[in-house]
């Protein structure tokens, strides 16, 4: 049986607030795998609990996306 090459994705943006990680990503795949949202930001509680918060197309609505959850975060923390 032949190995699978599994294609690794890497980090986009990445940030700690308190106890909360904000995590964006390309999403691994198979080699050749074509994935309709291939980037995705979670958010991992300190309690070990965890949510996607966003999906996106490429890299440049990754970015902004990322940054976009962050400053919601940041703007209902201090409401």
């Amino acid at each position: 049986m032949k190995p699978i090459n599994f294609f690794v994705g890497e980090s986009v943006s990445f940030n700690v607030i308190g106890d909360i990680e904000f995590s964006t990503v390309e999403l691994p795949r198979f080699e050749n795998e074509k994935l309709d949202f291939p980037y995705e930001t979670c958010v991992f509680y300190g309690n070990g609990e965890s949510h996607v918060a966003g999906s996106y197309v490429t890299l440049d609505e990754a970015v902004e996306g990322h940054n976009a959850i962050i400053k919601s975060y940041l703007i209902k923390e201090h409401a």
